[in-house]
C-alpha cells in the first residue's frame, strides 16, 4: 500500500508541477513574445540632425592681411593745435580752465533768457550776479568751461558768428 500511496503522491506532485508551468507560461508568454513592446512608434524618436550652414563667401578673405592705408599729409597747424590740446596747470597743480563771458546785463531776465537760448542749442550757459565798483550789479552770461585754451577760442569764434556777440576768453574761477 505503501508503494501505491507513494506513486499516488508523485503523479499530484507532477500534476501540480505542470499546472504551476502552464499558469507561469500563460502569465510570462504575453511579455516575453508580445511585439508591441518593441515597436517603434511607443521607442523613443531621435530628430534628425540639423542642416549644416553655408560657410558665407567673406570668411575665405578673413586671414587675408588687409592693404596698407596711405598716409595722408599732416598739416603743421594741425600738429601745433594738437600739441597746445594738453591742459595747463596752475602753481597750484590743478588745471587751468578756461570760459566764456559772452554779455552782462543789468536786468536778470535777459540774462535768463539768453543763458536759455544758449541751453537750447546744447551749449553750457551760466549765469553769475557780479557787483561793480559803483555798487551796481549786473548778471554775466558765460558757456564753458574748457580745459584747453584753444577750444575756448573756438567756441568763441563760433557763438560769435551764430549769436552776435563780442565775447570775452577768461579764466574759469569755480
Amino acid at each position: 500500500m505503501r508503494l501505491a500511496a507513494t506513486m499516488e503522491l508523485a503523479k499530484k506532485q507532477r500534476i501540480t508541477g505542470a499546472a504551476v508551468l502552464i499558469a507561469a507560461g500563460l502569465l510570462l508568454y504575453p511579455l516575453l513574445f508580445d511585439d508591441a513592446v518593441f515597436r517603434d512608434d511607443e521607442a523613443a524618436q531621435i530628430p534628425p540632425p540639423l542642416p549644416v550652414p553655408e560657410v558665407p563667401a567673406y570668411v575665405a578673405e578673413i586671414d587675408r592681411p588687409l592693404p596698407a592705408l596711405p598716409e595722408e599729409p599732416v598739416d603743421d597747424e594741425e600738429l601745433a593745435a594738437k600739441d597746445n590740446a594738453v591742459p595747463e596747470l596752475g602753481a597750484d597743480h590743478i588745471p587751468v580752465s578756461w570760459t566764456l563771458q559772452l554779455a552782462a546785463f543789468v536786468q536778470k531776465e535777459n540774462a535768463v533768457a539768453l543763458r536759455d537760448r544758449l541751453r537750447k542749442d546744447g551749449y553750457r550757459a551760466y549765469l553769475r550776479t557780479v557787483t561793480l565798483s559803483d555798487g551796481k550789479s549786473v548778471v554775466r552770461v558765460y558757456v564753458g568751461p574748457e580745459l584747453v585754451r584753444n577750444k575756448a577760442e573756438t567756441l568763441l569764434t563760433e557763438l560769435d558768428k551764430g549769436y552776435e556777440l563780442e565775447g570775452l576768453v577768461v579764466r574759469y574761477r569755480p
